[in-house]
């Protein structure tokens, strides 16, 4: 009796363990999809980069964070001028829809081709799937407040 008592006793902190152990993991895969590096690196592990591959997402991706951190500084001031008494009208236009919105646009897309080009069409096929259903309607949806 005591034997089987304590063969429970051990498969239950077995099971305990596994159970803690994975809860940790997914924990660290969530918090990892909730960064634009994290969510990034998520993808290339679906995609199954290879090595030359990871070196040129790396690249690649270093270029895009710079371009983000530019974005960023853009909408900052955005909102800085937005929340005045007297907004610059023109200031609002031009930080919403001027050049350097369409610069970015343009530097965002040049990158963009320069990652599909070093996929393979396999890859390709599944790097429009992750497009496809990070744009789906039911994400978009789900990401708009009172919804």
């Amino acid at each position: 009796m005591k034997v089987i008592l304590l063969t429970l006793l051990i498969i239950s902190l077995a099971f305990n363990v596994c159970f803690t152990v994975g809860f940790f993991q997914a924990s660290k895969q969530r918090d990892r999809a909730r960064t634009f590096e994290g969510r990034t690196h998520i993808m290339a592990a679906k995609l199954k980069l290879d090595g030359q591959q990871c070196k040129v997402f790396e690249t690649l991706l270093a270029e895009f964070t710079k371009l983000r951190q530019t974005r960023a500084a853009q909408r900052d001031a955005f909102f800085t001028e937005l929340v005045k008494n007297q907004p610059n009208e023109k200031m609002l236009k031009d930080l919403c829809a001027g050049e350097a919105v369409r610069q970015y646009r343009l530097d965002t897309l040049t990158l963009m081709r320069k990652f599909i080009s070093i996929l393979h069409p396999q890859q390709r096929e599944i790097f429009l799937e992750i497009i496809r259903s990070h744009n789906s309607s039911d994400r978009v949806a789900a990401r708009q407040p009172g919804k």
